[in-house]
């Protein structure tokens, strides 16, 4: 599995993990990933005005380290498992304009699992 990132305007947003190129941007450019960059905050600013191109790439090594530090520590909480099929980890600080209207797709402390049925090592 290769790491890859989700960029907007420049910034590494998210990394996450993807059977491929093609398997990562189907899943970066998906309703539930978009729908809550829309709605996630980093530093008082919305992650994505909804027009912005999101541009996917392979992981550059400081933002893999990040995924996989990321995911060791979810592994320890107990929020994965060994085999489970995908993790995303932001690589900026989140926050949401909502907090009362959280989405079970996503946490405010950061990393989050996306829903299964958009993972992206499903998608090939």
């Amino acid at each position: 599995m290769t790491i890859y990132t989700a960029e907007i305007n420049g910034r590494g947003i998210a990394a996450f993990d993807a059977a491929d190129l093609v398997a990562a941007e189907d899943w970066a450019h998906g309703t539930v990933f978009l729908e809550d960059l829309f709605r996630l905050e980093t530093d008082g600013a919305a992650f994505w005005d909804g027009v912005a191109e999101i541009y996917v790439r392979p992981a550059l090594p400081e933002e893999e380290a990040k995924w996989q530090a990321s995911w060791d520590r979810a592994l320890l909480r107990g929020d994965v498992e060994e085999g489970d099929d995908s993790w995303v980890a932001f690589l900026v600080p989140v926050g949401s304009p909502h907090r009362r209207a959280r989405s079970l797709r996503w946490h405010l402390a950061g990393p989050f699992r996306p829903e299964r049925s958009r993972s992206p090592s499903r998608v090939a």
